[in-house]
């Protein structure tokens, strides 16, 4: 009888130890996860930094043609502010950003002040289907390879807000809604007013 009761409380201690361990070890890889989420953002962050033309850098004017071959230009008029998105066209957080900037324009909530102009170096082929299978109207620029190297990006989508005077007023990598700068963003698309 005391060999059967032995039995068993070992089999509980066992099972238990074994919940135990289970437990701290699931508890210590959500930990580790968490760490390492903050050590990749921290990483994200200082990549961020070393890409890109920074905020307050006078930008050279360059004139574009769109791929309904109209001209623009890269600097916008006089009291006008230009929204410049980098994008790919197989980047989901890109076609968020180019889908919720549409959606504005299509809304008449965009402000007159703002242009919008989407550029990839991708070719015109390609982004026009792309624009036809999301039903984008805004002004694209396709096979803009110097844009895009002069800007030099490689993380998309990336956004830069170009004052009247050519100089980059925020730049904004990547999309996620509901960011301190995808808000400011989107106030500017709205007002006309970088707040």
């Amino acid at each position: 009888m005391k060999e059967k009761r032995f039995v068993y409380v070992f089999i509980a201690l066992v099972i238990a130890s074994l919940i135990g361990s289970t437990i701290y070890y699931y508890n210590r890889s959500i930990a580790l996860a968490k760490e390492i989420k903050i050590v990749g953002n921290m990483l994200e962050a200082e990549k961020e930094r070393d890409i890109g033309v920074n905020v307050g850098t006078k930008i050279a004017d360059q004139e574009m043609k769109t791929l309904d071959e109209k001209k623009i230009s890269l600097v916008p008029l006089k009291g006008n502010e230009s929204i410049i998105i980098l994008f790919k066209t197989g980047c989901e957080p890109c076609i968020e950003q180019i889908e919720s900037m549409q959606k504005l324009m299509n809304n008449k909530q965009l402000s007159p002040r703002v242009s919008v102009v989407a550029v990839t170096k991708e070719q015109t082929e390609s982004v026009k289907k792309f624009a036809t299978k999301h039903h984008i109207t805004m002004p694209i620029v396709a096979s803009a390879n110097k844009i895009i190297s002069d800007f030099n990006v490689s993380l998309y989508p990336f956004t830069y807000v170009i004052n009247e005077k050519g100089f980059i007023e925020l730049r904004q990598a990547g999309f996620e809604k509901g960011s301190a700068s995808n808000d400011a963003l989107m106030n500017l698309l709205k007002s006309g007013k970088l707040e």
